[in-house]
């Protein structure tokens, strides 16, 4: 693409002017200021040798001369096809807002589409990857795509995530893409205190001798998604534990559950829990015999 830069067309202008000076200067020389310029003709004769409309014309054509030397420079130095417009890099803004765990909301991201060379580009369509595990947050773009110009040669838009009462705390590493094979990271922070859980055992507390290990081994639990263990120990005659493994001797016994932690709750353990194995039955069967008697 070419360019008439302001030095080009001043020049231009100039050559008007002094053209239109030289093809009416006799007008001028008959106009009402001739006394002025029949006296400024001798006194350039005088020091000369010329009349004053030879002293002008000699003069304006060396200038005119000047010009067309700068206009041609000028010329050569604007008619270089430039470069068209391209990408050059995308930035993602720091998080504006606070979103916070128990509480729905949103905030929101500047992203500026950079390019490079005068004219015209258009990007894709903007998205935003990295919520997944950022339960119920949606990201969406305000305007989807930007244009950029010669004016205006870093549009931006701005990039809105909502989230829910169960958007886990954290800090979320996300990815935008501008639909034209560019991306660019960012962070995403869910702020929050831990809640509290709660745990407590269920099922049966009566178990018989088998020979084999035997406890409770269930729960209800609210709040934390992490892991539940059980500990296991003897109470009063019995000598056992603590241990994760279930009893297997005829005993008293109690157990407690724990639930760990996750992203949005504390830890929790269970009151200890009274279970007991019952001895086994003894059960006696005679094996029966038969004699004879003379």
């Amino acid at each position: 693409m070419k360019f008439l830069s302001p030095i080009l067309v001043t020049s231009l202008l100039l050559v008007i002017l002094f053209l239109f000076k030289i093809l009416f200067i006799k007008k001028l020389l008959k106009s009402p200021v001739e006394i002025f310029l029949k006296s400024f003709n001798k006194k350039i004769n005088q020091n000369f040798g010329v009349n004053a409309a030879t002293y002008l014309v000699s003069k304006l054509f060396r200038q005119s001369i000047f010009i067309f030397l700068l206009i041609g420079v000028t010329f050569c130095a604007n008619s270089k096809t430039l470069p068209p417009m391209t990408f050059s890099s995308m930035s993602v803004g720091s998080q504006t807002g606070t979103a916070n765990f128990g509480t729905a909301g949103s905030v929101t991201f500047l992203i500026t589409w950079n390019t490079v060379n005068p004219g015209t580009l258009t990007s894709g369509t903007f998205s935003v990857t990295g919520l997944t595990t950022a339960t119920g947050s949606i990201g969406t773009f305000s305007p989807t795509t930007v244009k950029a110009t010669t004016g205006s040669p870093s549009p931006t838009t701005t990039l809105t995530i909502t989230t829910t009462t169960s958007t886990p705390i954290g800090s979320y590493t996300i990815t935008v893409d501008d639909g034209s094979s560019h991306t660019q990271i960012g962070t995403f922070t869910v702020s929050g205190a831990l809640a509290n859980s709660s745990i407590t055992v269920t099922g049966t507390t009566s178990f018989t001798y088998s020979g084999l290990p035997q406890g409770p081994s269930t729960s209800t639990v609210t709040g934390s998604t992490g892991a539940v263990t059980y500990s296991y120990v003897g109470t009063g005659a019995t000598s056992y534990g603590a241990s994760a493994t279930k009893p297997t001797n005829a005993g008293t016994y109690s157990v407690t559950a724990t639930v760990a932690a996750d992203a949005n709750y504390n830890a929790a353990s269970s009151a200890a829990t009274a279970f007991t194995i019952n001895k086994a039955a003894l059960t006696v069967t005679a094996n029966p015999q038969s004699k004879s008697y003379d």
